[in-house]
């Protein structure tokens, strides 16, 4: 049997709470989806992202992010459907160099022989004092969780528990599994595809009035009102010196681009 462990008293946010879908508390049933009734934060549970390389971008997005990690993924579902407010799911494009979503959070799934058991080649679990991933996952997307450790005593990275993202049956449904929900989200919502893959940024310039233009390894260039980048700092390093980025910014952005650094982990 499948063990749903939640924290009977995790603290708040002290600063940004997540909206009106964060509750205090989650029962069973509602992280099982056995609610009838449906909310932003309900209903793609299982998420629905195209993963067509060969999807038609658009001219001009009000909202570009590039990069389907967590932070590209959080910024574009806090904005267009968590707070609701600030850009419609059908303004945001997500664009990703690679054929999946998640950067260094890789759940690699259909193994032989492994049925529908997800396996994570990069990141996998989460502290349940990490508010924003630990109350992400448990109130926000609803998504059931089981402790890392099978006696779920605490000791996992100091004296707290550490949690993976399971499915109903208690099969590994892998980390990346939040972050596709987020994603899946948005696209639900909006007017066709949303999350571009394939797309490798080369540049980013000027756009013609406001916002920004980016350009990408394919050829193709796409207008913005606004970007973010969540990207790497080789990634970064790798785009035309001509981009804005380096070429029409603040000292404080020179500054903090110089903070960015690439570094190396073994895992065991």
């Amino acid at each position: 049997t499948l063990s749903i462990q939640k924290p009977a008293a995790a603290a708040a946010p002290t600063s940004t709470s997540m909206h009106s879908f964060l509750n205090e508390t989650t029962d069973l049933s509602d992280i099982l989806g056995k609610k009838d009734t449906k909310s932003a934060a309900d209903f793609s549970f299982t998420p629905s992202i195209n993963v067509s390389t060969n999807a038609t971008l658009p001219v001009e997005c009000e909202l570009a992010v590039v990069g389907a990690g967590w932070g590209g993924a959080y910024l574009s579902w806090r904005l267009a459907i968590d707070d609701g407010t600030t850009v419609a799911p059908s303004g945001v494009c997500v664009f990703e160099a690679n054929s999946r979503v998640g950067g260094r959070i890789y759940s690699v799934r259909n193994l032989p022989g492994f049925d529908d058991l997800a396996l994570d080649v990069g990141g996998y679990r989460f502290q349940q004092n990490d508010l924003l991933p630990a109350q992400l996952v448990w109130d926000a997307l609803k998504l059931p969780t089981a402790c890392y450790d099978w006696r779920c005593a605490g000791g996992c990275e100091g004296d707290q528990n550490c949690y993976v993202v399971k499915d109903a049956y208690g099969n590994n449904r892998g980390y990346a599994t939040p972050i596709e929900t987020m994603l899946g989200q948005v696209e639900d919502l909006g007017e066709g595809t949303q999350v571009f893959f394939g797309r490798e940024l080369t540049g980013v310039y000027a756009g013609a009035g406001r916002g920004v233009e980016l350009a990408f390894a394919d050829g193709s260039r796409v207008r913005a009102g606004r970007a973010a980048l969540n990207l790497p700092a080789n990634a970064i390093e790798a785009l035309d010196g001509a981009s804005v980025l380096f070429s029409d910014a603040s000292a404080a952005t020179c500054a903090a681009l110089g903070d960015v650094h690439v570094g190396g982990m073994n895992k065991v």
